[in-house]
Order: C-alpha cells, then sequence, then structure tokens
C-alpha cells in the first residue's frame, strides 16, 4: 500500500490530499468521459494514503486532530486529511477494498432532497461544503423544520406549495452548527462510502457529486449511535445501476447569472436609488434581477459611500481580528449546489502558503487567499458585511456580523468592517 501511496502521492504531491488542492488539479479533466469515476478514484486514493503517515506530505489542511466525540463503541476524530477518504467512486473500490461503495439514487430534486431529509435521523453529522477556493466543515446535529410548517391551514394549494417548499429545504438544516441552503437540481451523483480501515470503528460518509463528476457535499457519522439508521438510508436509495455513471455535464459558473448589460449601459443614478432605498438586505437580490446585475459587478458599480473596495489583506485581517475581539461572525461558501453558513465565534486561525484556515474543535474553514483578486466592505440597509472575489469575478466567500432580534447588527463587526485596509 506504501508503495502506492507514493506512486498517488507524487502525482498530487503539489498541492497535498486535500479537497481544495485536488479539485483544482482534477478541473481541466472533469469534462471528459472517463472524468468521473477518474475523479473518484484519485480522490479515494489520497484518502487511503492519508493514513499512511510518511507517506502524506506537509499541506493546506495537514492539522493536529480536532476534538473527539463520544460514541457507543468508540470515537472518531475530525481530521481534515481524511477529507479525500470519504470521496469515492465504485472504479476505485476495486483499487482500495477497505472501502464499500453503494451508489445511490440523487438525480436532482427527483431523490436528493429525500436523502437530506432522511439524514436529520442520524444525529451528530460532520458536513463539509467546498469550491475551488473555499470551504467550510462542521460537526453537529442539523435542526428540523419547525412543526407548524407542516402543518395543514385548510388551503390545499398552499399546503401542498409548503410540504414542496420544505422538501427543496431539506425539512431542516437551518441555523445553529449545520447552516445549509440546498440547490438540489445540481445534485446528480450520490454514493454511500464505509471505510473499514479501522474494523472496530468503521467510518461511515455520503458524498455527492454534481453532472460534471465534481464534489459538492459530504455528510459524515460523527459517531456510531446511528449506524442502524444510516445502513437502512443506503439501502432504501441504493440505486438499480451500480456502475459507474458515465455521462457528464458541463458545469455553470458558481454566478450563473450573466450580466446582461455592460458597465456603461448601467443606470447608476437609477441603480444607486433603488440601494438606498432598500429597507432589508435581502430585498437586494430583487435590485439585482431589476438591474441585471452580477454580484461582482454590482458592489463594484455601487455608491461609493456603501462599497468600499478592500485590500486583498483585509480578508486575512477580519479572520484574525474577530478572534482577538471574539466578535461572531457568519460565513458563506457556495458551489452552485449548496451554501454553507458558519455562525459562531472563531478562535484559531492560521495561515499555511497559500491557505487561511480557522481550526476549531468543531469547524473548520479554508480560503485561499492567493485567488483573492478583490474584496469590498459594504454596507445595504444598515447591514455591514465583506464580499471577496477571485479573478473571475467568482464569489469566493461572504462574511457578515452574527445578528439577532436583540442585536439586529451588533457594533464590533460594524466597528471591525469600517477599520479594514483599503485597496
Amino acid at each position: 500500500m506504501r508503495g502506492l501511496c507514493r506512486l498517488v502521492l507524487q502525482r498530487h504531491g503539489a498541492i497535498s490530499n486535500t479537497f481544495d488542492g485536488w479539485i483544482n488539479s482534477m478541473k481541466q479533466s472533469i469534462h471528459q468521459l472517463v472524468a468521473l469515476p477518474l475523479a473518484m478514484a484519485s480522490a479515494l486514493l489520497l484518502g487511503a494514503c492519508a493514513h499512511q503517515s510518511d507517506a502524506v506530505p506537509a499541506g493546506p489542511n495537514k492539522s493536529a486532530v480536532h476534538a473527539a466525540w463520544p460514541t457507543q463503541q468508540c470515537s472518531f476524530s475530525t481530521q481534515v486529511d481524511d477529507w479525500p477518504s470519504i470521496t469515492a467512486g465504485l472504479a476505485a473500490a476495486a483499487v482500495a477494498p477497505q472501502f464499500s461503495v453503494v451508489r445511490l439514487q440523487a438525480e436532482g430534486v427527483k431523490s436528493a432532497p429525500d436523502i437530506m431529509a432522511r439524514v436529520l435521523d442520524l444525529g451528530q453529522v460532520q458536513v463539509r461544503s467546498a469550491q475551488a477556493n473555499a470551504s467550510i466543515s462542521r460537526v453537529g446535529i442539523p435542526n428540523r423544520l419547525p412543526e407548524a410548517w407542516s402543518r395543514s391551514s385548510g388551503d390545499a394549494a398552499k399546503d401542498e406549495a409548503q410540504r414542496i417548499s420544505n422538501r427543496l429545504n431539506g425539512s431542516g438544516y437551518f441555523g445553529d452548527k449545520v447552516d445549509l441552503r440546498f440547490r438540489f437540481p445540481a445534485w446528480e451523483y450520490a454514493f454511500a462510502l464505509t471505510d473499514t480501515s479501522d474494523a472496530d470503528c468503521a467510518r461511515r460518509s455520503l458524498v455527492f457529486f454534481n453532472a460534471a463528476g465534481q464534489l459538492i457535499h459530504t455528510v459524515t457519522l460523527a459517531n456510531t449511535s446511528h449506524e442502524a439508521d444510516f445502513d437502512a438510508l443506503v439501502q432504501d436509495f441504493r440505486h438499480a445501476d451500480q456502475s459507474v455513471p458515465a455521462k457528464l455535464e458541463p458545469v455553470q459558473a458558481l454566478d450563473a447569472q450573466a450580466a446582461s448589460v455592460p458597465d456603461a449601459q448601467v443606470d447608476l443614478k437609477a441603480y444607486h436609488e433603488a440601494w438606498n432605498a432598500i429597507d432589508d438586505v435581502h430585498q437586494f437580490n430583487r435590485v439585482l434581477r431589476d438591474f441585471k446585475l452580477k454580484r461582482e459587478q454590482s458592489v463594484r458599480l455601487g455608491p461609493t459611500d456603501k462599497a468600499r473596495a478592500l485590500a486583498p489583506a483585509a480578508v486575512e485581517e477580519l479572520l484574525r481580528s474577530a478572534v482577538k475581539e471574539a466578535i461572531p461572525i457568519m460565513v458563506f461558501v457556495s458551489n452552485g449546489a449548496v451554501i454553507q453558513v458558519h455562525g459562531d465565534t472563531i478562535h484559531n486561525v492560521r495561515a499555511v502558503g497559500d491557505w487561511l484556515i480557522v481550526d476549531d474543535p468543531d469547524s473548520y474553514i479554508t480560503i485561499n487567499r492567493a485567488a483573492v483578486h478583490s474584496a469590498w466592505a459594504i454596507e445595504r440597509a444598515g447591514v455591514y458585511s465583506v464580499d471577496v472575489f477571485d479573478g473571475q469575478a467568482q464569489l469566493i466567500a461572504s462574511f457578515f456580523g452574527v445578528r439577532s432580534k436583540d442585536n439586529p447588527e451588533p457594533a464590533p463587526w460594524i466597528n471591525l468592517v469600517k477599520r479594514l485596509p483599503a485597496q
């Protein structure tokens, strides 16, 4: 196995054994017919190599073992080096027999929402969503939707609309540690992976890919308490076709809304008036639609007293200041299939190579600072935020203060944003 690991790591050594680097190395090949099984096999082998300590090179996700959670039989620790070990395909299972892989039904809204609804029965889980330049991983017990959302209103049409809405929200996942927003049409492939490298503590994961074979989301049991529920889920959603999917489709950009007007044709006076007129930050999406603007374009053309260009170094200063001053922050990361939200205080920030890493006991956030092309401090309807974009004007991450009913916009967060260094 060590010889195989050395061979694999020679291929991937420059990026270490992390999802973030792996997705960059694979993005040129995922549009080829063979890309899905190869990408899965590559990731799986890297995960297997993660257990060969002398074969694993140092990298941005090479961290100490995170906190362990008690279980009925043993304890699992969340070590980010294990991230690739929960990405696999049927082709890879033959190469690494300690992994058992079952293809599940997903096919967008057909089954993926129902799988995630069943995840609510699995107790404490580790969830991770990522794109090429950012990721969030958290451990917690997902919330269910309020019971009132499922009660009959007496209006059949209204009740059916609510049922559909509940299903497309995965029947939960709002707030607390596991906070997710789903775009299920992009969830094309699903697999259940069992890693039996440790015979006494098999590691069970659900792995989701988009139509191009790009890994978008994983769910891993944090302990052994719900193994029977996991196994039942796998049997209930087992795909009739257990072969490797061959059809791959191109992936649209994360910001799928194309700007239909160039900058010069935007009515800036009307746009600024619309910006200043909103009284709820969520109304800004309507403004974007009305003026047919992309996210990066919208802040770049925004009122100068509402959108301020920041130095790329502002991202690191934001994170380190949040730690030093114990300011809770919200971090949003999207990959076009799921938005994962971290809303909490952060405690440990370190820089490793190009990466900024938040390394806490129950959460792990990565930001590729080398990919930051522009950053903006933004104020909309009294809500302050920071948006970070790459060189293709794609959103890497968004940062907000943690708001509550009693504290709608915390002063410490506002002060932090206002003093971030300008471009």
